[in-house]
């Protein structure tokens, strides 16, 4: 039956389109099926070739033991990196077969193939795990491509991975903990080591922070780049009238793509908000006294912006806390912004 169908895809193989000739060629050669590969590759244009398609010509170039090195480096040149190290290719878009997770799943099995790429598949391991973030993946093909893609690895990698895990923490302090999720806060100064272990199957996320008060704080701009400013009118503004609406704008440059993303955007001392706008359906406002608390649950690697209406009111010198952005689950990945002095005139 199988031979029957190779037969049939390459009767096919003079009058189909690009796209399915390229689908056909990828399902020809992982079958081994014995015909002469280099003049239906030389109909295809790489060039042209979207990117997931592009992927899928390496593909068979791997297939066939053909020369692919110069086209798989540009194609990983490609990736997408995302805040807490995954790693994947594509965009986001309605066709479930070229989509980022098609797309990623099909980058997956071109480099478990190659034996210099194979420190690259933890990090797309870990993309699709961030992507079940509400517990599942977006479609049963996507759940089923992800897990025949990425089982077989981690079985062979992990012996023992449908054992219960369990962390040990020692040093100035010691517990086991053996169920999750787990949350310690504790107010004790006088803890200076702990040594981490862990046991038993699976993955197990561990993050471990302090907070402190920062009376001189730097700017931080691995992770966010933050810039802020006042505008009028469309206009950027360094004097700041009483009783004239401004516009506070904060630029945040996020470097990889952050999911659960949390901006707390001070405002002068002097002003009082003109408006409390919900103008982005994609991220959520809170108005507080002192600041403006954003959340989006995802933000992309590029540069977004952000506005927030005020009214000067009092005149004086001000200092302006620095905006902070920082993941929400994850609070050591953060970029902070310079503090400023305002002067309300």
């Amino acid at each position: 039956s199988i031979r029957n169908g190779l037969l049939f895809l390459q009767n096919q193989l003079a009058v189909v389109k690009k796209e399915v000739l390229l689908a056909t060629l990828v399902t020809m050669s992982q079958a081994h099926h014995v015909i002469d590969f280099a003049p239906l590759l030389a109909r295809i244009n790489y060039d042209s070739l979207t990117l997931h398609q592009q992927w899928q010509y390496v593909q068979v170039l791997q297939n066939l033991n053909m020369e692919h090195k110069d086209q798989l480096e540009k194609l990983i040149s490609k990736s997408i990196p995302g805040m807490l190290g995954g790693m994947h290719w594509g965009e986001e878009n309605y066709s479930w077969y070229s989509n980022a997770t098609a797309t990623t799943v099909l980058a997956y099995n071109v480099l478990k193939n190659e034996k210099d790429k194979q420190q690259m598949l933890t990090s797309v391991i870990q993309y699709f795990l961030e992507q079940r973030g509400k517990g599942y993946w977006a479609n049963t093909v996507a759940s089923a491509s992800i897990v025949a893609a990425v089982l077989p690895e981690i079985l062979k990698e992990n012996n023992n991975f449908t054992k219960p895990s369990s962390v040990q923490i020692s040093g100035d302090t010691s517990f086991t903990v053996k169920t999750f999720p787990f949350q310690l806060r504790t107010n004790n100064m006088n803890i200076k080591q702990l040594n981490i272990s862990k046991s038993g199957g699976g993955l197990t996320y561990f993050s471990v922070f302090q907070h402190l008060w920062n009376p001189q704080p730097q700017a931080v701009t691995d992770n966010f780049n933050i810039q802020s400013h006042f505008e009028k009118n469309n206009i950027t503004v360094s004097n700041i009238q009483s009783g004239e609406q401004i516009k506070m704008i904060i630029n945040v440059d996020v470097k990889k793509d952050a999911d659960y993303v949390m901006i707390e955007i001070p405002i002068p001392a002097g002003c009082i908000y003109a408006s409390k706008n919900q103008d982005n359906f994609e991220v959520h406002k809170e108005f507080m006294k002192d600041k403006v608390i954003l959340f989006a649950s995802f933000l992309n690697k590029s540069m977004h912006r952000f506005e927030i209406d005020l009214e000067p009111r009092y005149t004086g010198r001000f200092t302006l806390n620095p905006v902070k952005a920082a993941l929400m689950y994850f609070p050591v990945f953060y970029g902070r912004g310079d503090m400023k002095k305002v002067e309300i005139k």
